[in-house]
């Protein structure tokens, strides 16, 4: 038996409209959400710890690297790098050096295949963003129950995102929607789990 087709009740002038101006944003934004993208903000992220710019420890992100996180260990080669080419290794204390060094003499570590909260990292924190944005300015709601015929801006951004060739059905974006505050729990899980020692730098 097949499922019954969802009935939207949407002026289509208007549907295409929206979605034409949608997909005009979206243009913008792909680029940015792509799985290279998502694992570059987060080494830039650790590289900022590391020069001691962010809250995150210093610590964390070389014993993170030393456990063989990806963005971790790119974060930590090239502040090490950068350190070294300016003879700067005698700001760093002894054990630090010594993490640094043995970070720098092993092979690259590889980003891990397949599903990774990592991967969709930006598309998950950007498309919420979107689809609450287009409920504000439409003065709609962001999701809508099944039974509801009257679009939501969901909806919207599905249809702008299959015309954009990045196809997510209304309901994947109603879940990323409502999971929005769980992403950074999420990442949280998916570091390394380091021993306390680890993380006393001498």
């Amino acid at each position: 038996m097949m499922a019954r087709r969802r009935v939207t009740e949407v002026v289509p002038a208007d549907e295409a409209a929206i979605v034409s101006a949608l997909c005009t944003q979206i243009g913008v934004l792909r680029d940015r959400m792509t799985t290279e993208v998502s694992w570059h903000v987060l080494e830039q992220h650790f590289y900022e710890a590391l020069r001691g710019r962010r809250t995150l420890s210093a610590a964390v992100v070389i014993a993170w690297a030393d456990a063989g996180h990806p963005a971790a260990d790119r974060a930590v080669r090239r502040y090490g790098a950068e350190i070294l080419d300016q003879h700067r290794e005698g700001e760093l204390l002894a054990q630090a050096r010594a993490q640094i060094v043995k970070i720098l003499l092993r092979p690259f570590v590889p980003f891990p295949q397949g599903r990774h909260v990592v991967a969709n990292l930006m598309r998950d924190l950007w498309l919420p963003a979107v689809i609450w944005w287009v409920a504000n300015g439409l003065d709609i709601p962001p999701t809508r129950s099944r039974t509801t015929t009257a679009p939501s801006a969901a909806y919207f951004v599905s249809r702008a995102l299959h015309k954009c060739g990045m196809p997510l059905s209304e309901k994947r974006l109603n879940q990323l929607y409502w999971e929005r505050g769980k992403v950074a729990k999420e990442l949280e899980a998916s570091m390394p789990l380091v021993p306390t020692s680890a993380l006393t730098v001498r």
